[in-house]
């Protein structure tokens, strides 16, 4: 019986990290999703790391990813519990934060383009009352 409930949790967390990855993959632009977030989090320099807990996120995907990298290619993994319980709500953890746009990179971006945005109204508005900007 045992066996049996560590299989179906095996199996739910795949298809949960599945999920999330394929969502990564077209949010990215990748063939690569979760294993490509994380790549574009390390990148990022440490002044633009101002999202919700940042580290936590990518050390959270990392565990994420080797519970699942386990389950793939480790040999009577499935059979075993290898993703806990904790793990499979972390994982939807971070998928309500996807789906959520409140993943890092993403608040990076909006962040960013918020910042560009105003800068260019900036611009345009003081264009127009004849002051002079520097850009």
């Amino acid at each position: 019986m045992r066996e049996k409930e560590a299989m179906y949790k095996n199996i739910a967390f795949l298809e949960e990290y599945k999920q999330l990855d394929a969502f990564c993959r077209q949010l990215l632009g990748t063939e690569e999703g979760i294993t490509e977030y994380i790549r574009r989090m390390d990148a990022t320099p440490a002044a633009d790391r101002r999202a919700k807990d940042w580290d936590t996120f990518v050390r959270n995907l990392v565990s994420l990813r080797k519970v699942r990298n386990t389950l793939v290619h480790d040999v009577g993994t499935l059979e075993q519990e290898t993703a806990t319980e904790g793990d499979l709500h972390l994982l939807q953890e971070c998928s309500a934060r996807f789906a959520e746009k409140k993943d890092p990179i993403t608040f990076l971006h909006t962040r960013t383009e918020g910042k560009e945005k105003k800068s260019l109204w900036s611009r345009i508005k003081a264009f127009f009352s004849g002051k002079k900007q520097s850009a």
